[in-house]
């Protein structure tokens, strides 16, 4: 329990829900009081202890409050989900920066919270256009979605380390030596917040060619290069075959060679039909 009964008895309430704990510990920061037991047990008479030696206007602040929670009811957050991309995203566009404790909460938690202490009157209508950019910023990530698509720790490592060879080449270099690109919601910060547009090509095209030339690298171990001449006629018939199986050419004739290795059925009857009866 965060709450003890003389809170309750300085707000003047009964309850107080979670909304409203991490909104006055907001405020109160705002006003001077430290965050630093912000979400520890007890914590919540700190903010009592504070408002009653500093006089704080608290009828004042519920007020606030209230006015606020009647503009964003629960139905207007559904789309607000735990993650830090979304919190990052929705503090950018609000301007509303938290307090430094704030890291305690949960990123849904923090995202409403940033929407709680925006100070509009249009609110309501400028959180229903946060969802709808935020829909279309769910779409603009997908073209990132190639890094989580399978061999996903193999491709963030890559990712990694050709920022740190290359972070000379990008503009905010001395932030980006510090970052932290392990998680899904870090590495879409970094591309959206952290890089210019022009890096972000430049990141990303490296990238997905270098782990091309990678995964090709490893499909050739065990293979070596054989330059066969075959007929035009058969070089069609390879080719159909290809395009009917949507294979390579090289694929096509690997199947063949091992098939015809293992069940021996054909190359011997053509090479006892091309001998004639007469050579037996």
């Amino acid at each position: 329990m965060r709450t003890g009964d003389d809170f309750f008895k300085v707000i003047g309430r009964d309850k107080c829900g979670w909304r409203l704990e991490n909104w006055l510990w907001a405020r109160l920061s705002s006003l001077g009081m430290s965050s630093l037991r912000f979400n520890a047990p007890g914590s919540n008479d700190d903010m009592a202890s504070y408002i009653k030696f500093n006089n704080v206007n608290i009828d004042g602040l519920l007020q606030e409050y209230d006015n606020n929670v009647a503009l964003l009811p629960e139905s207007t957050l559904a789309w607000i989900v735990d993650d830090e991309w979304q919190f990052k995203w929705i503090s950018n566009k609000s301007g509303v920066m938290l307090f430094p404790d704030s890291y305690k909460l949960k990123s849904n938690e923090k995202s409403i919270l940033v929407l709680d202490l925006m100070s509009r009157a249009d609110k309501t209508i400028e959180v229903n256009k946060y969802k709808l950019e935020w829909a279309r910023q769910v779409e603009q990530d997908k073209k990132y979605m190639w890094l989580f698509d399978g061999d996903e720790k193999a491709k963030i490592a890559m990712l990694v380390d050709w920022v740190r060879k290359n972070s000379h080449l990008l503009l905010n270099w001395r932030l980006i030596e510090c970052l932290s690109l392990n998680a899904k919601s870090e590495i879409l910060i970094f591309f959206n917040l952290t890089l210019q547009p022009s890096e972000v090509q430049l990141c990303f095209s490296s990238v997905k060619k270098r782990w091309s030339q990678e995964k090709y690298r490893n499909s050739l171990k065990g293979k070596k290069q054989c330059n066969v001449v075959l007929t035009e006629k058969s070089l069609k018939r390879l080719d159909a075959m290809a395009d009917n199986y949507l294979l390579s050419r090289a694929q096509v004739l690997e199947i063949l060679i091992r098939f015809e290795s293992e069940q021996k059925r054909y190359i011997s009857e053509w090479v006892k039909i091309a001998k004639g009866p007469d050579t037996e």
